[in-house]
């Protein structure tokens, strides 16, 4: 279980930093989703990179999600959001989203 628990947590942390700042673009929704089953392709990839045993695990999963995130915190104000797909595999069904975040509070860190 804690091995799944990581590569959970690696998906989701190459998610947000890997391809944080990218934008799945204009274009045709075609041409939106392309550019979203790429960035998730490429998330995956730096993930199995990094976390060999992260393929494995990935076996036994009913699926999978991979999501880009970019967040401007201002002092008291934060916003973000992003884009991606949640995904059964062995040719399921893919559903593609967009995420929005907002938050208030000191905005303070390392």
């Amino acid at each position: 279980m804690k091995k799944k628990l990581t590569a959970l947590a690696g998906v989701f942390a190459l998610s947000v930093t890997i391809v944080g700042c990218a934008s799945s673009g204009g274009g045709t929704d075609d041409e939106k989703r392309a550019a979203i089953r790429e960035s998730s392709e490429t998330i995956l990839e730096k993930l199995y990179a990094a976390k060999p045993q992260a393929k494995k695990d990935m076996k036994s999963c009913y699926g999978y999600a991979t999501f880009t995130n970019a967040n401007v915190n201002l002092i008291f104000v934060a916003a973000g959001g992003g884009y991606g797909m949640a995904a059964v595999k062995g040719g399921g069904k893919i559903t593609y989203m967009n995420v929005g975040e907002g938050g208030l509070g000191l905005g303070l860190g390392a």
